[in-house]
C-alpha cells in the first residue's frame, strides 16, 4: 500500500510518504506558511520517491484537534486529493498519533496526550498500546488544565507540547501520577501513516 500522510494542526507541516510501510518524512515549524508548502512538500516528496500521486492508494490527514485552520487546510487539502484521484481519505486523530509516538518510551503506561488549545485550555487524550496502534481510554476533550481528571489509577506517561505549556496549572494530585517523556511534542505525518493504515486494514475509511 502506498499513500500520503499530512498534518498541519499545529505549527509544524508533517508530511510522509508511506511505501508498504517504508516512510519518508519532512516536518518543519512553518508557523501561518502551511497552506503555502503542503501541496509542494506532498509534490516533492512523491518525485524524490519516483511515485506519481495516481499510484498513490489512500489519503491520511490529521482532523484535529488542533489549529481550526490547520485543521481545515489538511481536510480540505485531503478532500480534494481524495476526490480527484478517487481514493479513500483516511482522518486520524492528532491526539492519537502524539500517543503513538510515545508508546515505546511508556514502559507500558497509559499515555496521556496534551496539545495548547490556546485560550489556556488543552486538548487531551488518554490512550493505551493496542497491537501496532492505540485504542482510546477515554473520549477526547478540551479542557482547562486546572480541571483535567483521568479514567484510569496509577502512573501515567505524558507527552506533548500542551505538557511543557501547562504542567503547572494541573492539579496537584494529577502532577504527582504522571512520568514526562522525551517524546514528540506534535503530531507526525508518519504516525499518522501507520494508524491510517490499520483504520484502512480494520475496512475504516472515509470517501
Amino acid at each position: 500500500m502506498k499513500l500520503i500522510a499530512f498534518d498541519t494542526s499545529t505549527e509544524f507541516t508533517s508530511v510522509a510518504l508511506d511505501l508498504d510501510g517504508e516512510q519518508q518524512h519532512w516536518i518543519q515549524h512553518t508557523p501561518q506558511q502551511h497552506a503555502k508548502l503542503l501541496l509542494g512538500v506532498i509534490d516533492r516528496l512523491l518525485a524524490d520517491a519516483g511515485i506519481r500521486r495516481t499510484a498513490l492508494d489512500a489519503i491520511a490527514f490529521g482532523c484535529g484537534p488542533g489549529s481550526f485552520t490547520g485543521v481545515r487546510l489538511a481536510t480540505a487539502v485531503a478532500q480534494g486529493l481524495s476526490f480527484g484521484l478517487d481514493l479513500p481519505a483516511v482522518p486520524v486523530s492528532t491526539l492519537a498519533a502524539v500517543s503513538l509516538a510515545a508508546v515505546p518510551q511508556a514502559a507500558g503506561l497509559p499515555v496521556l496526550a496534551l496539545l495548547d488549545a490556546r485560550m489556556g485550555e488543552v486538548n487531551a487524550g488518554l490512550y493505551a498500546a493496542e497491537g501496532a496502534g492505540v485504542r482510546a481510554l477515554s473520549a477526547e476533550q478540551v479542557i482547562a488544565p486546572a480541571q483535567l481528571a483521568l479514567a484510569v489509577d496509577g502512573s501515567v506517561a505524558v507527552c506533548g507540547g500542551g505538557f511543557r505549556v501547562y504542567a503547572g496549572q494541573l492539579p496537584p494530585p494529577l502532577r504527582e501520577r504522571l512520568r514526562p517523556l522525551d517524546a514528540v511534542e506534535s503530531p507526525e505525518a508518519v504516525a499518522i501513516a501507520r494508524l491510517a493504515r490499520l483504520k484502512l486494514a480494520a475496512g475504516l475509511r472515509e470517501a
